[in-house]
């Protein structure tokens, strides 16, 4: 597994054999500003533009930032379109237990109902990796 980025709020990594992206955030988004959530996804787009990942996992289980409306729609506008066009197929996302911030997820990836990303969540990292590489 390649470490492609490791900050305070945000870990990437890919592993080329199963062209899988997995991202995590650790407990410390609770200080992040929105300003900070935009520049860490921005570094995301530019490690998925350059590498292609197929799959993406997404371990949210420590995330302790709220997405807002505005960065919602940010999400859509930059995020999503970059996935498509890179030819992203399945995006499996581990939720907080938190409902208020596991709602805010949801509601940024159900934000483009005509999304071609199957995005499913998961609890458990076996269970979501198992889908992703069927």
């Amino acid at each position: 597994m390649e470490i492609l980025h490791n900050s305070k709020f945000y870990h990437i990594r890919y592993e080329k054999e199963h062209e899988l992206f997995h991202y995590y955030h650790p407990p410390e988004t609770l200080d992040m500003t929105a300003g900070q959530y935009l520049q860490e996804l921005e570094i995301f787009i530019k490690h998925a533009l350059k590498h292609k990942p197929k799959v993406v996992l997404g371990d949210m289980r420590d995330f302790n930032f709220i997405i807002t409306p505005y960065i919602q729609e940010w999400i859509d506008e930059h995020l999503f379109t970059a996935m498509e066009a890179i030819g992203l197929q399945k995006n499996a996302i581990l939720l907080t237990p938190q409902f208020i911030i596991q709602l805010s997820v949801k509601q940024a990836i159900e934000e483009n109902p005509n999304a071609t990303i199957k995005t499913r969540y998961f609890d458990n990292e076996r269970a979501a990796r198992e889908w992703l590489l069927a």
